[in-house]
Protein backbone atom coordinates (compact mmCIF):
# COMPACT_ATOMS: atom_id res chain seq x y z
CA UNK A 1 0.00 0.00 0.00
CA UNK A 2 1.14 4.12 -0.78
CA UNK A 3 2.73 5.96 1.55
CA UNK A 4 0.52 8.65 3.04
CA UNK A 5 0.17 11.20 0.38
CA UNK A 6 2.46 13.98 2.17
CA UNK A 7 2.57 16.68 -0.92
CA UNK A 8 2.59 19.78 1.57
CA UNK A 9 2.10 22.26 -2.00
CA UNK A 10 -0.47 20.43 -3.31
CA UNK A 11 -2.92 20.14 0.31
CA UNK A 12 -2.16 23.49 0.75
CA UNK A 13 -4.12 23.83 -2.87
CA UNK A 14 -6.82 22.13 -1.47
CA UNK A 15 -7.40 23.88 1.74
CA UNK A 16 -7.33 27.49 -0.88
CA UNK A 17 -10.87 25.93 -2.36
CA UNK A 18 -12.25 24.86 1.00
CA UNK A 19 -11.11 21.23 1.85
CA UNK A 20 -9.57 20.46 5.11
CA UNK A 21 -6.23 18.41 5.56
CA UNK A 22 -7.86 14.83 5.96
CA UNK A 23 -10.44 15.61 3.33
CA UNK A 24 -7.70 16.67 0.84
CA UNK A 25 -5.30 13.31 1.78
CA UNK A 26 -8.71 10.97 1.39
CA UNK A 27 -9.60 12.20 -1.76
CA UNK A 28 -6.08 12.00 -3.28
CA UNK A 29 -5.76 8.81 -1.96
CA UNK A 30 -8.24 7.55 -3.81
CA UNK A 31 -7.66 9.59 -6.66
CA UNK A 32 -4.15 8.12 -6.66
CA UNK A 33 -5.16 4.38 -5.94
CA UNK A 34 -8.64 3.90 -7.41
CA UNK A 35 -11.71 2.65 -5.70
CA UNK A 36 -10.91 1.18 -1.99
CA UNK A 37 -12.88 0.78 1.41
CA UNK A 38 -12.58 2.42 4.39
CA UNK A 39 -9.73 0.37 5.91
CA UNK A 40 -7.25 0.73 2.82
CA UNK A 41 -7.96 4.47 2.63
CA UNK A 42 -6.87 4.86 6.36
CA UNK A 43 -3.93 2.65 5.07
CA UNK A 44 -3.20 5.35 2.32
CA UNK A 45 -3.52 8.57 3.25
CA UNK A 46 -2.83 7.91 6.84
CA UNK A 47 -5.40 10.12 7.95
CA UNK A 48 -6.51 7.96 11.63
CA UNK A 49 -8.83 5.29 11.48
CA UNK A 50 -11.41 7.26 13.56
CA UNK A 51 -11.52 10.29 11.40
CA UNK A 52 -11.69 8.19 8.28
CA UNK A 53 -15.44 7.47 7.66
CA UNK A 54 -16.27 10.82 8.58
CA UNK A 55 -14.16 12.38 6.51
CA UNK A 56 -15.32 10.21 3.42
CA UNK A 57 -19.21 10.85 4.42
CA UNK A 58 -18.12 14.92 4.34
CA UNK A 59 -16.79 14.18 0.63
CA UNK A 60 -19.78 12.05 -0.06
CA UNK A 61 -21.88 14.87 0.68
CA UNK A 62 -19.71 17.75 -0.98
CA UNK A 63 -19.95 15.36 -4.40
CA UNK A 64 -16.10 14.87 -4.56
CA UNK A 65 -16.59 10.73 -3.23
CA UNK A 66 -19.30 8.35 -4.46
CA UNK A 67 -20.02 4.90 -3.02
CA UNK A 68 -19.57 2.31 -5.65
CA UNK A 69 -20.64 -1.00 -3.44
CA UNK A 70 -22.49 -1.16 0.07
CA UNK A 71 -21.25 -4.10 1.27
CA UNK A 72 -18.44 -3.85 1.94
CA UNK A 73 -18.33 -0.06 1.30
CA UNK A 74 -16.21 0.67 -1.62
CA UNK A 75 -15.43 4.37 -2.15
CA UNK A 76 -14.19 6.12 -5.64
CA UNK A 77 -12.96 9.71 -5.65
CA UNK A 78 -15.25 11.64 -8.45
CA UNK A 79 -13.25 12.73 -11.72
CA UNK A 80 -11.32 16.13 -10.63
CA UNK A 81 -12.16 17.63 -14.22
CA UNK A 82 -15.82 17.73 -12.95
CA UNK A 83 -15.63 18.58 -9.39
CA UNK A 84 -12.64 20.40 -8.90
CA UNK A 85 -13.46 22.92 -11.38
CA UNK A 86 -16.68 23.19 -10.51
CA UNK A 87 -15.20 23.84 -6.86
CA UNK A 88 -12.73 26.41 -8.44
CA UNK A 89 -15.18 27.76 -10.50
CA UNK A 90 -17.66 28.40 -6.96
CA UNK A 91 -14.67 29.96 -5.29
CA UNK A 92 -13.64 32.35 -8.38
CA UNK A 93 -16.95 33.36 -8.41
CA UNK A 94 -17.27 34.40 -4.82
CA UNK A 95 -13.78 36.42 -4.80
CA UNK A 96 -14.86 38.15 -8.20
CA UNK A 97 -18.35 39.35 -6.11
CA UNK A 98 -15.31 40.41 -3.00
CA UNK A 99 -13.25 41.91 -5.36
CA UNK A 100 -15.64 44.06 -7.17
CA UNK A 101 -17.99 44.97 -3.62
CA UNK A 102 -15.91 44.50 -0.20
CA UNK A 103 -13.76 47.23 -1.10
CA UNK A 104 -16.44 49.72 -1.64
CA UNK A 105 -18.32 48.39 1.42
CA UNK A 106 -15.84 48.99 3.81
CA UNK A 107 -15.02 52.62 2.32
CA UNK A 108 -18.70 53.46 2.12
CA UNK A 109 -18.39 52.38 5.95
CA UNK A 110 -14.98 54.58 6.29
CA UNK A 111 -16.96 57.37 5.27
CA UNK A 112 -19.76 57.32 7.69
CA UNK A 113 -17.49 57.57 10.39
CA UNK A 114 -15.33 59.85 9.09
CA UNK A 115 -18.23 62.02 8.93
CA UNK A 116 -19.24 60.74 12.89
CA UNK A 117 -15.77 61.58 14.01
CA UNK A 118 -13.50 63.78 11.71
CA UNK A 119 -10.26 63.50 11.94
CA UNK A 120 -7.20 65.73 11.05
CA UNK A 121 -5.69 65.11 7.55
CA UNK A 122 -3.09 62.55 6.92
CA UNK A 123 0.46 62.34 5.11
CA UNK A 124 3.01 60.05 5.45
CA UNK A 125 5.87 59.10 3.81
CA UNK A 126 6.53 55.50 1.55
CA UNK A 127 10.22 54.20 1.31
CA UNK A 128 8.61 51.51 -0.93
CA UNK A 129 6.36 51.64 -3.76
CA UNK A 130 3.25 50.08 -2.79
CA UNK A 131 0.99 48.31 -5.88
CA UNK A 132 -1.79 48.11 -3.47
CA UNK A 133 -1.58 51.74 -2.66
CA UNK A 134 -1.63 52.80 -6.29
CA UNK A 135 -4.48 50.62 -6.86
CA UNK A 136 -6.40 51.68 -4.08
CA UNK A 137 -5.73 54.86 -5.24
CA UNK A 138 -7.05 54.43 -8.34
CA UNK A 139 -10.13 52.00 -7.71
CA UNK A 140 -11.57 54.79 -5.45
CA UNK A 141 -12.13 58.13 -7.49
CA UNK A 142 -14.80 59.09 -7.83
CA UNK A 143 -15.07 62.52 -10.32
CA UNK A 144 -11.45 62.66 -11.52
CA UNK A 145 -7.81 61.01 -11.59
CA UNK A 146 -4.46 62.82 -12.87
CA UNK A 147 -1.54 61.69 -12.99
CA UNK A 148 2.07 62.42 -14.42
CA UNK A 149 4.52 59.87 -15.37
CA UNK A 150 6.99 59.33 -18.03
CA UNK A 151 5.06 55.96 -19.15
CA UNK A 152 8.00 53.85 -19.16
CA UNK A 153 6.49 50.87 -18.02
CA UNK A 154 2.94 49.17 -18.16
CA UNK A 155 0.92 48.45 -15.17
CA UNK A 156 -1.77 45.60 -16.09
CA UNK A 157 -3.66 46.00 -13.13
CA UNK A 158 -3.95 49.68 -13.29
CA UNK A 159 -4.83 49.53 -17.35
CA UNK A 160 -8.21 47.53 -15.94
CA UNK A 161 -9.02 49.78 -13.52
CA UNK A 162 -8.56 52.83 -15.66
CA UNK A 163 -11.05 51.25 -18.21
CA UNK A 164 -13.74 50.52 -15.05
CA UNK A 165 -13.47 54.20 -14.11
CA UNK A 166 -13.70 55.99 -17.51
CA UNK A 167 -16.70 53.22 -18.12
CA UNK A 168 -18.10 55.10 -14.83
CA UNK A 169 -18.00 58.28 -16.23
CA UNK A 170 -14.50 59.43 -14.32
CA UNK A 171 -12.17 61.95 -16.50
CA UNK A 172 -8.71 60.22 -16.49
CA UNK A 173 -6.05 62.55 -17.62
CA UNK A 174 -2.01 61.56 -18.24
CA UNK A 175 0.89 64.08 -18.57
CA UNK A 176 3.49 61.99 -19.69
CA UNK A 177 7.02 63.53 -19.45
CA UNK A 178 8.99 61.27 -21.63
CA UNK A 179 8.19 60.13 -25.11
CA UNK A 180 9.65 56.77 -25.77
CA UNK A 181 8.31 54.68 -28.84
CA UNK A 182 6.48 52.00 -26.26
CA UNK A 183 5.79 54.91 -23.75
CA UNK A 184 4.06 56.63 -27.27
CA UNK A 185 2.53 53.19 -28.38
CA UNK A 186 1.14 53.13 -24.47
CA UNK A 187 -0.29 56.43 -24.42
CA UNK A 188 -1.96 56.63 -28.04
CA UNK A 189 -3.76 53.47 -26.44
CA UNK A 190 -4.82 55.20 -23.56
CA UNK A 191 -6.22 57.73 -25.62
CA UNK A 192 -8.43 55.07 -27.46
CA UNK A 193 -8.96 53.84 -24.39
CA UNK A 194 -10.37 57.55 -23.36
CA UNK A 195 -7.86 58.50 -20.89
CA UNK A 196 -6.58 62.62 -22.23
CA UNK A 197 -2.90 62.61 -22.88
CA UNK A 198 -0.54 65.26 -22.94
CA UNK A 199 3.16 65.16 -23.50
CA UNK A 200 5.18 68.11 -21.32
CA UNK A 201 8.95 67.23 -19.62
CA UNK A 202 9.00 67.51 -15.78
CA UNK A 203 11.94 66.51 -14.25
CA UNK A 204 12.27 64.71 -10.66
CA UNK A 205 8.60 64.32 -9.71
CA UNK A 206 5.33 62.45 -10.48
CA UNK A 207 2.10 62.74 -9.25
CA UNK A 208 -1.16 60.41 -8.60
CA UNK A 209 -3.68 62.85 -8.20
CA UNK A 210 -7.48 60.90 -6.67
CA UNK A 211 -10.39 63.91 -6.64
CA UNK A 212 -9.72 66.44 -4.38
CA UNK A 213 -9.11 64.37 -1.59
CA UNK A 214 -5.61 62.05 -1.68
CA UNK A 215 -2.36 62.20 -3.81
CA UNK A 216 0.55 60.38 -4.00
CA UNK A 217 3.63 62.68 -5.17
CA UNK A 218 6.90 60.98 -5.98
CA UNK A 219 9.96 62.26 -5.69
CA UNK A 220 13.14 61.09 -7.80
CA UNK A 221 17.09 61.43 -7.14
CA UNK A 222 18.26 63.04 -10.01
CA UNK A 223 21.41 61.05 -9.35
CA UNK A 224 19.82 58.22 -9.54
CA UNK A 225 16.05 58.01 -10.39
CA UNK A 226 15.38 54.49 -9.21
CA UNK A 227 15.86 56.16 -5.54
CA UNK A 228 12.82 57.63 -4.94
CA UNK A 229 10.61 58.34 -2.46
CA UNK A 230 6.84 58.21 -1.76
CA UNK A 231 4.36 61.03 -0.39
CA UNK A 232 0.77 60.13 0.66
CA UNK A 233 -1.41 62.24 1.35
CA UNK A 234 -5.70 62.53 2.16
CA UNK A 235 -5.59 66.21 2.38
CA UNK A 236 -7.75 68.44 0.64
CA UNK A 237 -5.41 71.65 0.69
CA UNK A 238 -2.39 69.72 -0.24
CA UNK A 239 -4.60 67.54 -3.08
CA UNK A 240 -5.94 71.04 -4.46
CA UNK A 241 -2.24 72.55 -4.38
CA UNK A 242 -1.56 69.33 -6.56
CA UNK A 243 -4.22 69.79 -8.76
CA UNK A 244 -3.38 73.46 -9.39
CA UNK A 245 0.03 72.59 -10.40
CA UNK A 246 -1.39 70.00 -12.72
CA UNK A 247 -3.84 72.32 -14.15
CA UNK A 248 -0.52 74.69 -14.96
CA UNK A 249 1.08 72.19 -16.53
CA UNK A 250 -1.49 71.19 -18.74
CA UNK A 251 -2.36 74.32 -19.72
CA UNK A 252 1.50 74.24 -21.27
CA UNK A 253 1.40 70.87 -22.51
CA UNK A 254 1.11 69.37 -25.94
CA UNK A 255 -1.19 66.99 -27.51
CA UNK A 256 0.60 63.41 -28.13
CA UNK A 257 1.25 63.09 -32.26
CA UNK A 258 -0.93 60.53 -33.21
CA UNK A 259 0.72 58.96 -36.14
Amino acid sequence: MPQPFEDTKLLEDFKTIGLSEYESKVYLALLINGPMSGNETHRASGVPHGKTYNTLEKLQERGLVNILTERPKVFKAVDPSIVIEDMLEKKLHKFQELHKNLPSKLESMKRTKLKEEPISEKIQFVCEESHAMFNRLYRTAKKSLRRIYTCEEQHYERVRIIDELIKKGVKVQFLVTKLTERGLEWSRDDVKRGVEVRYYPVENIRLNIKDDSEVIITILNPKNPVDRIFLYAQSEGLTKAMNFYFDYLWKQAKPLPMK
